[in-house]
């Protein structure tokens, strides 16, 4: 097709296209992120949820892996994604069917500037396609605000849109909340009703999956990243807002009106409900613990519908998108190009097939691999060596899929490596500068499989001493030693609650005989711990092992 250099729609294909070129090299030639190969371990996995987040990422991941391999497998998705999302904002934002070319040249300026939107281009997360569902809701909620087409077609696509956002990323429910909040109306509207219907029902196989979990996910996302008040988090807020938005525009923001007007434009009322709703409520948030930079990414689309119609109707707005933002382009684009390199790579955490990782995979051979700490060792060993690997989690560490995975429960009293643990019979096994510790043994044992009940009550005999009994039960088929060889432990007392870092008193004295926990039976231990000693706080039971410090399941 000849392009009209004339027609807005055609310039900003055009844009689209060589964008969309440039990702796709990207993708080819960066390292991978330790998140992306995370989820493609999802992709290996599917399930209607998982530890923490939607099944969409999975989808997609498995998806593009059924006509690539490798890195590119897992990131076609997300490539393509990327300029079927930009072809949607466009025909969201433009003011007519064929716009002018002067606003083409705009959009395409204002396209180039979002630094996050940039990765999004090559690097697969589950942001992409919750922004492209978000940009399709806001499409087809301005047909039911206008009242055009009908009303099962719209419910039809704002069902398509609602599903997509809600198996995507949790956090697409804020841009919802903030839409109707804009035109309360709308909850009453034929379309809406359909379509949020239709929607939980769709939802159901996932909410099951969540009921059978104890709803992980919900618990993770509202109570793992709630901490509290900590005024540091908010001045880490605002910087980070120049990676989502880039600093003239969010310098632009202030150049809008946001003056209410009687007879404004109810979508335009709908959009800066959304933008202002989404930054104060995230900047509230951070109150109460750390905001990551990518959940405000929403808000660029209703960011981009006000830039655009102020840019067509003030000729200042116009010219300082023209003069500060479009030269800044060169900086974008050479940050772009730095992540070529090796050291871009190393410094935005892309890793390559590494040497080390072919000395690790070499030594583990056909055993199974466990690591120890952080999940994102564990997935991209997987992902570059093809070897099968567990995580154990520590006291301290967030929660993972793995823990619901628990890979490492069918290769009790089997060989393995455990890479990451420490102790006396840790080895080191270095590749240049590069090295990880490890563990061969032809016997694991996870302690942190026992399931506890805890039960405290005052000692008969010592009534200035309170009596600790704990039943411990052992779902596993192979006994747990705490004298093993290679995996010994010991019970401590901590004064913090299960999942936190704890304050390891070590306040137990007197333990019961019992060392041994015979399988798939439940054993009592006691310890008499007086009362003079006990701190203020709740005390609970813990582990040392060789991991470090760890919660059995209570």
């Amino acid at each position: 097709m000849r392009i009209d250099w004339r027609n807005g729609n055609h310039i900003f294909y055009f844009y689209v296209l060589i964008g969309s070129i440039f990702g796709a090299v990207q993708a080819r030639c960066t390292g991978l992120h330790p998140d992306e190969a995370y989820y493609y371990q999802f992709s290996q996995t599917l399930d209607w949820g998982y530890f923490d987040h939607p099944p969409m990422i999975a989808l997609l991941i498995r998806a593009g892996g059924y006509f690539l391999d490798g890195i590119m497998g897992l990131r076609l998705g997300n490539v393509l994604l990327h300029p079927l999302f930009w072809l949607l904002v466009w025909r969201l934002v433009r003011t007519a069917p064929t716009p002018g070319r002067r606003q083409a040249h705009i959009m395409g300026i204002l396209m180039a500037s979002l630094p996050m939107m940039q990765l999004y281009g090559f690097i697969t997360t589950p942001d992409m396609p919750l922004l492209s569902f978000t940009a399709l809701f806001w499409l087809v909620y301005r047909r039911i605000l206008v009242q055009r087409g009908s009303a099962l077609s719209n419910a039809a696509w704002l069902c398509l849109a609602l599903t997509g956002m809600a198996y995507s990323k949790y956090l697409g429910a804020i841009q919802v909340v903030l839409a109707l909040a804009a035109h309360p109306k709308l909850m009453r509207n034929r379309s809406w009703i359909i379509a949020s219907t239709a929607t939980f029902i769709l939802l159901m196989p996932h909410l099951y999956w969540q009921y059978r979990h104890n709803f992980v996910t919900f618990r993770f996302h509202l109570g793992h990243r709630t901490e509290g008040v900590h005024w540091d988090y908010i001045w880490q807020y605002l910087p980070n807002q120049l990676a989502v938005f880039h600093p003239f525009n969010l310098l632009a923001l202030f150049m809008l009106d946001w003056r209410p007007k009687t007879q404004s434009d109810p979508m335009n009322r709908a959009m800066r409900f959304s933008l202002l709703g989404m930054l104060i409520f995230y900047g509230l948030l951070s109150l109460r613990g750390h905001t990551e930079p990518h959940w405000t990414v929403s808000a660029t689309i209703p960011m981009l519908w006000l830039f655009v119609r102020r840019a067509e109707e003030h000729v200042h707005f116009r010219r300082f998108i023209l003069r500060f933002t479009g030269p800044s382009l060169l900086v974008v684009f050479a940050l772009r190009l730095w992540l070529f390199t090796d050291s871009g790579n190393r410094v935005a955490r892309l890793s390559r097939p590494d040497p080390l990782y072919t000395a690790m995979a070499r030594m583990v051979d056909d055993r199974p691999a466990l690591f120890t700490g952080s999940f994102q060792d564990a997935a991209l060993f997987q992902f570059h060596t093809g070897k099968t690997t567990g995580l154990i989690t520590t006291a301290g560490v967030r929660g993972t899929q793995y823990d619901l995975w628990k890979r490492h429960a069918r290769w009790q009293q089997h060989s393995v490596v455990v890479f990451g643990a420490e102790g006396p019979r840790a080895h080191w096994l270095s590749v240049g500068d590069r090295g990880i510790s490890y563990i061969e043994s032809d016997h694991l044992q996870s302690p942190e499989l026992l399931h506890i009940q805890q039960i405290s009550r005052r000692s008969a005999n010592h009534p200035d001493s309170l009596l600790l009994v704990v039943w411990v039960t052992n779902p596993t088929d192979c006994a747990m030693d705490q004298q093993h060889p290679d995996f010994p432990f010991r019970w401590v007392l901590c004064t913090s609650k299960p999942g936190a870092v704890p304050i390891d008193t070590l306040l137990a004295r007197n333990v019961s005989k019992s060392a041994r926990f015979e399988a798939r039976k439940t054993t009592p231990i006691s310890w008499s711990i007086h009362k003079a000693d006990l701190p203020a706080e709740p005390i609970f039971v813990g582990l040392r092992t060789i991991f470090g410090q760890q919660f059995p399941n209570q």
